[in-house]
């Protein structure tokens, strides 16, 4: 049984593997930097470590500007070696499931590569779109 962190993105809800996972916090004061592409909104400090925050719903394209509201969230993830960390909505849960019991989403050839969900789970008639690898390049 492979473990979860369900959370909420744009009124969406999305699950990355549990093991990318280094903490979960509240969003912490974010120090912005000049020259950094629109979603890198900046660094935080977070027990002594400086993580680079980046608004995911930006660098996935589900929304082309600023948000005027404020994301509650970081979840922390360890992508290659490095701690990164993602503004998010809300934390949902953490939960296990089966490799049976997930769908595979056929997105065609031509979109297979570039899809960030590859897999589904649908629970309690909500869709759980589970990250591809493509959404942590």
């Amino acid at each position: 049984m492979q473990q979860y962190l369900i959370f909420n993105l744009e009124q969406q809800f999305y699950a990355v593997e549990i093991n990318k996972v280094k903490e979960v916090a509240k969003t912490h004061q974010i120090t912005t930097l000049p020259h950094l592409p629109k979603e890198i909104k900046g660094i935080t400090i977070l027990r002594g470590r400086t993580i680079p925050i980046i608004d995911i719903a930006l660098k996935w394209k589900k929304r082309h500007r600023d948000s005027l509201v404020i994301k509650e969230y970081v979840i922390v993830l360890d992508i290659d070696g490095e701690e990164v960390g993602w503004l998010v909505d809300e934390i949902i849960d953490i939960v296990g499931w089966e490799t049976k019991d997930l769908k595979r989403i056929d997105w065609g050839e031509d979109l297979k590569e570039q899809a960030l969900v590859q897999t589904a789970f649908i629970q309690e008639g909500q869709f759980i779109g589970i990250l591809s690898e493509k959404a942590f390049q």
